[in-house]
């Protein structure tokens, strides 16, 4: 809780070589320049501040900090591409993100670290311009999401581990490069107008990649088989692109999937019963697409162990509601009972940008965050037909449950009043935790992911938490 300016006399510890300052109140403006009398100053954080981190007109080029290897200004406040890191040959980790940096990438940037940066994030500014090469060979951990940039991907070192740059405005295809990152674990290039097919050979990287977010862009063509080998993906999503189908049966041979979201294209293809083998797989949706036909389940006896959210609304499913499968989901059935700690569908591999949408009494939903026990079916806008079975009760703990525009008939069975956890009351909501506004992921070093958590119950709650989240106003 410590207010006010950084005060001067810390500028003059020049034997001081870790200075930690984050997470408090501090305001005022601090010049660079300052920053240059503490030669042996090894690693410096100021992020989560009010400051505004300001260069001056003066000509540091040759002015080294020769010990500095950690520089964390992170929601810091206003700042600038500091001048004190300009000849910085021993940089290791740099974190700029949130802080409304406009502008490109000074030149000066791509010379810092060259051959000892390992984490770089940049995200949440308003960078533009073209980047059309990363320059540090041993970079680890890269993250340029949420900005204005533009272009083509830029080519990437092939030890890059964990590289984030979607929520910009890049253009043209997927480079051949990307296939040799051999030691890539997290893709994200989601939300931009990058086009193309996606090429087979991504299964190469499959071995060891465990999030891959090609989602809302404009690729089109056939979903790419995974390798026959070996596959370690556990979040897999191409929603809101154009991909066709039919469905890669190899998708099965990611045992250790657990989200795969396939909503909002063109796929052309019967319900992929081969998917119930999946025992992790805790979040299906296949919503928005042109699947067809009846969904024969004679191989329902051990489906979907863990599947938590089922959505194949709007496609051209007919015949009788597909129960023997949504019976032996058994995850539907019971309440994880948490102590301290609350799990998330898909954790750690969540990202603010990337949301599952779902229909929530008619209206559209972007869920951040899914806690493992909100648990929803929704086959809506199919052409399923018959009486809803009696079976339904088995389903106690769902959350939501959606049937509508369908040609259903009969009566609805009594047992759907053993559904006791659809709209539960507030004292329900007081007694589990099912909302959670903001948590904090660690990889490679210290970085911040705004999350939201979703709650289910009545209407007023729902549309409260959709004010909150456009607004960011409580």
């Amino acid at each position: 809780m410590l207010q006010g300016p950084i005060p001067s006399f810390v500028f003059d510890q020049v034997k001081l070589t870790t200075l930690l300052l984050s997470s408090n109140n501090l305001t005022g403006v601090v010049w660079t320049d300052n920053f240059l009398k503490l030669k042996n100053l090894e690693k410096l954080d100021l992020s989560s501040n009010s400051l505004s981190l300001l260069n001056t007109k003066a000509n540091h080029k040759n002015t080294l900090l020769p010990k500095l290897q950690e520089v964390h200004l992170r929601s810091c406040g206003k700042v600038e591409f500091p001048n004190f890191i300009r000849a910085s040959r021993y940089l290791q980790e740099l974190d700029l993100s949130n802080n409304s940096i406009q502008g490109h990438v000074p030149d000066w940037m791509w010379d810092v670290g060259r051959e000892t940066l390992v984490g770089l994030d940049l995200s949440y500014n308003y960078l533009t311009g073209r980047i059309e090469r990363i320059p540090w060979k041993n970079l680890y951990f890269l993250d340029l999401h949420s900005n204005l940039l533009q272009g083509q991907l830029p080519i990437t070192p092939f030890e890059l581990a964990f590289f984030r740059i979607s929520a910009n405005n890049l253009t043209g295809e997927i480079p051949t490069s990307f296939y040799n990152l051999k030691r890539i674990y997290f893709l994200v290039i989601s939300k931009n107008a990058l086009s193309g097919i996606i090429p087979e050979c991504i299964r190469n990287l499959t071995y060891g990649l465990q999030l891959l977010h090609l989602q809302k862009n404009s690729f089109h063509g056939k979903i790419p088989s995974m390798s026959s080998e070996y596959c370690d993906l556990r979040t897999l999503n191409f929603n809101g692109n154009q991909l066709e189908g039919p469905l890669p049966r190899s998708i099965a041979n990611c045992t250790s999937l657990e989200v795969l979201n396939l909503g909002n294209n063109v796929i052309n293809d019967t319900f992929p019963h081969w998917l119930h083998i999946l025992p992790e797989l805790q979040l299906l949706v296949l919503k928005s697409n042109h699947f067809r036909g009846p969904i024969l389940d004679y191989k329902a006896h051990h489906s979907f162990p863990n599947l938590r959210v089922f959505d194949i609304s709007n496609n051209n499913f007919v015949g009788p509601l597909p129960m023997k499968y949504i019976k032996n989901m058994k995850a539907m059935m019971h309440v994880e009972n948490y102590s301290d700690e609350v799990k998330y569908i898909g954790e750690p591999y969540i990202f603010t940008e990337d949301p599952v949408i779902l229909m929530i009494k008619g209206l559209e939903y972007e869920l951040l965050k899914i806690i493992t026990n909100f648990k929803v079916i929704d086959l809506s806008n199919n052409k399923f037909e018959g009486e809803v079975p009696e079976v339904i009760e088995n389903l106690s703990f769902l959350k939501g449950l959606n049937f509508s525009h369908n040609l259903l008939s009969g009566h609805i069975p009594s047992s759907m009043g053993n559904l006791r956890e659809l709209e539960c009351n507030g004292a329900s909501l007081q007694s589990q935790p099912l909302l959670r506004e903001e948590d904090d992921y660690e990889s490679g070093f210290d970085w911040n992911i705004i999350m939201m958590g979703y709650s289910s119950g009545l209407v007023m709650g729902l549309s409260l938490g959709y004010i909150v989240f456009i607004t960011g106003k409580p």
